[in-house]
């Protein structure tokens, strides 16, 4: 996560999300109330040629907020309340997609400066990728290890020790 600007008497931060880890911290930071800014793909009716699918930059209040951790996309739903005027889209329902890559500007009723604190360590954490094996006698588990949990990747089953291949597991001849 980077933060790319930010403005604590008029609580709101810039973010860049830079990995799915930063989805799961703007789901848990990310409040019923809160406002959320960001470019969208929105259908809008153009006089004379139906409905048109346009990028423009739109402004919701957050009502319900969908993580959805490997598929790396983060959707809050709510009600427009800021946007191109020509379009009348204020009141209308919206889902900002945010995925890795998205900016987004935050505006909190109180963005504290403690919130602030912990996105700035955010910023600066160095995220490690793990591994997790778990094995058994004839089977193993492989799953990587994230902020927001296990994302596992297969599950293998062993080629079982047969009595003519003990020899070769007890190092005798």
């Amino acid at each position: 996560m980077k933060i790319i600007d930010k403005d604590l008497r008029k609580g709101w931060v810039k973010i860049r999300v830079e990995d799915v880890d930063d989805l799961w911290v703007l789901k848990n930071i990310i409040k019923v109330g809160d406002i959320v800014v960001a470019k969208t793909l929105r259908d809008v009716k153009m006089e004379g040629e139906g409905k048109k699918r346009l990028p423009i930059t739109l402004a919701i209040k957050v009502e319900k907020i969908y993580f959805h951790p490997f598929a790396s996309r983060l959707r809050v739903h709510g009600v427009i309340v800021e946007g191109p005027e020509e379009y009348g889209l204020r009141g209308s329902h919206h889902t900002l997609n945010v995925d890795v890559g998205s900016e987004i500007t935050l505006f909190k009723e109180s963005l504290s400066q403690s919130l602030l604190r912990k996105l700035e360590s955010l910023t600066n954490k160095r995220r490690f990728k793990t591994l997790l094996v778990a094995a058994d006698f004839d089977e193993a588990s492989l799953a990587i290890l994230y902020d927001q949990g296990l994302r596992f990747l297969n599950d293998l089953t062993l080629p079982s020790i047969g009595s003519e291949d003990e020899s070769v597991y007890r190092g005798s001849s």
